[in-house]
């Protein structure tokens, strides 16, 4: 029984519902919004995105976009579909 005990805990966890990777929250409509600034002066001499404000990560159908800003930024992101 003992060795059953962890794999009937997983079995548990995943049919209630709770490990869907999604929080009670996110519907159709819900927005988050992250808010940046700058707080000391850019370095221009900085390689890439070294003094930025803001960098995002964006996994698009595998494609990795990697996108940066400078001074004070703000993005929002909004959920227009559940499947």
């Amino acid at each position: 029984m003992r060795k059953l005990l962890p794999f009937l805990i997983l079995i548990l966890q995943c049919s209630a519902g709770l490990s869907l990777g999604a929080p009670y929250w996110i519907e159709p409509g819900v927005y988050m919004k992250y808010v940046t600034y700058q707080t000391k002066p850019v370095n221009a001499t900085s390689p890439g995105f070294g003094d930025a404000t803001l960098i995002l990560l964006y996994n698009y159908s595998g494609k990795l976009f990697e996108i940066g800003a400078f001074g004070n930024s703000t993005v929002t992101f909004t959920i227009s579909f559940m499947p």
